[in-house]
């Protein structure tokens, strides 16, 4: 194999042409939302907020879930920012209350997300 360690990543602007063709007419005038709320999900990222959020938009929007798990979520590991972001980083000791303090941060950012996206219920379907 000629460059073993790439991994293969999902063009999220062709994924949004995907949804256009595929998902658009079966919303109507819940598309705009529903691409809303799936760029969050993209956005996640780590992988356990990243599924809380997946299953969320499938049970929100349930008539897209034909194109959602049925294609999106088989590759989902090579378009969802919490599978492709790779952070790499060295630890020194004088840098470890740094980390910390920005794990903690973003853990509370994340987790605000999650309680926001959860209260703003929309029924579609």
């Amino acid at each position: 194999m000629f460059l073993p360690n790439v991994k293969h990543i999902h063009c999220i602007f062709h994924i949004w042409q995907n949804l256009d063709c595929h998902v658009q007419q079966s919303l109507g005038e819940h598309y705009n939302a529903f691409l809303s709320k799936f760029y969050f999900v993209h956005n996640s990222l780590n992988k356990t907020l990243f599924k809380i959020r997946w299953d969320q938009l499938n049970e929100l929007f349930s008539c897209t879930n034909n194109y959602l798990i049925g294609t999106l979520d088989k590759i989902k590991e090579s378009w969802g920012k919490a599978f492709i972001c790779m952070v790499s980083f060295s630890l020194d000791y004088k840098k470890s209350n740094m980390i910390f303090v920005s794990f903690w941060l973003f853990t509370y950012l994340n987790f605000f997300q999650l309680v926001f996206y959860s209260r703003n219920d929309i029924n579609t379907c």
